[in-house]
């Protein structure tokens, strides 16, 4: 298991914690950020979904012989 003494003692968790609260706020004032956030990966995956094609059709292919 992980010890988390030493993250308790020198307040690294609650300064992440405060860090990601600070974010989420942040993310809730300014709706750009947060339709950026979400509408540039779904762009992504859809355009990357269509470029990306493993169906190999009317490629060139080589036979060896015996």
């Amino acid at each position: 298991m992980i010890d988390l003494g030493g993250w308790r003692r020198s307040g690294t968790l609650s300064r992440t914690l405060a860090m990601l609260i600070k974010e989420f706020v942040q993310l809730r004032r300014d709706r750009l950020i947060f339709a950026t956030m979400i509408f540039i990966p779904v762009v992504q995956l859809l355009l990357f979904g269509y470029a990306i094609n493993t169906t190999p059709r009317h490629l060139p292919n080589g036979g060896v012989g015996p």
